[in-house]
């Protein structure tokens, strides 16, 4: 008596987890992969630029915002995902030394650099943090 009911206990338990298995719904995985978002400035012969790279981009829209010590809008511009991978680069050779925030926002992520660019002598050097 004891080994039948073990056995119709074992044959359940496997009639269930083979249940669970087969009733697992596989459409439903999503991309984990969110976009990854680098802003720097970079600095050359003068010309003092920002550059945006969005690797991973998902559809939909960016956005990148540059913003003065003070919070004053310096640069805005708005575009459409079109390629899975995105650089942007905008040139700020006009822009005085002093404390500047970098916002990306895309769907997925929003990346706020700040940085600081210092005079030295004849050069104005970049220092992000």
């Amino acid at each position: 008596m004891k080994t039948i009911i073990r056995t119709a206990a074992t044959v359940f338990a496997l009639a269930l987890l083979s249940t669970g298995v087969f009733a697992a719904d596989t459409t439903t995985k999503r991309d984990t992969a969110t976009n990854e978002v680098t802003a720097y400035v970079s600095y050359d012969n003068g010309v003092v630029g920002v550059d945006v790279n969005i690797d991973n981009a998902t559809e939909g829209a960016s956005t990148v915002t540059i913003y003065d010590a003070a919070g004053n809008v310096l640069l805005t511009d708005s575009f459409k995902n079109d390629s899975a991978a995105i650089r942007k680069n905008y040139l700020v050779d006009e822009v005085a030394a002093g404390d500047y925030v970098i916002k990306v926002v895309t769907n997925a992520v929003a990346v706020q650099k700040e940085v600081s660019l210092r005079s030295d002598d004849s050069k104005l050097l970049a220092i992000a943090f």
